[in-house]
């Protein structure tokens, strides 16, 4: 996180993510609590693994994957599937979602054609479209009810499929 944030990142600004509206100065937010002794405790825990053996499978929408490193990415065992649309530029799939399939060995990758980053998030109310025109915002083609039935029903087909065909295996044993 430290990395992402610092003026001093290697990596070039088109690679990770533009600001996310809903929080466009957290790179200041963090400069004033960068000493703060919870924060250096949570960096210092930052390249430990979180692995929890009850999660079977991943489903991860519009990732923000720059942050995770190509080591702890290549330790993840569990099929994951990703979706993410092709109009995202807070976490543009070539830079995010698609640096996670590549390092990923069980990753699937699903490109959601005009789907932009809030795409996914709850349909916005008429205050929600004047107050929050970024996030709210869509394509004319694109219907977030319509994108969110498409996310939940292949969401359900992904698990009912890896997760019967571990069952099935874990039933042979």
């Amino acid at each position: 996180m430290e990395g992402l944030l610092s003026k001093r990142s290697p990596h070039p600004r088109r690679w990770l993510f533009d600001p996310q509206p809903e929080f466009p100065n957290v790179a200041a937010a963090f400069e004033k609590v960068r000493g703060d002794s919870v924060v250096l405790a949570s960096l210092a825990r930052e390249s430990s693994s979180f692995r929890d053996a009850r999660v079977r499978a991943v489903y991860v929408i519009a990732p923000l994957a720059r942050m995770l490193t190509e080591a702890s990415l290549g330790d993840i065992r569990l099929p994951v599937r990703i979706v993410v649309g092709s109009a995202d530029h807070t976490a543009p799939a070539a830079t995010n979602a698609t640096f996670l399939a590549a390092r990923v060995r069980n990753a699937q990758l699903q490109l959601m054609n005009g789907a932009g980053h809030y795409t996914f998030v709850a349909e916005c109310e008429p205050a929600g479209n004047v107050t929050f025109p970024e996030i709210c915002h869509e394509l004319p083609q694109i219907n977030r009810g319509t994108m969110h039935r498409l996310a939940a029903n292949d969401a359900i087909r992904f698990f009912d499929r890896v997760l019967v065909r571990a069952r099935e295996r874990e039933a042979v044993k």
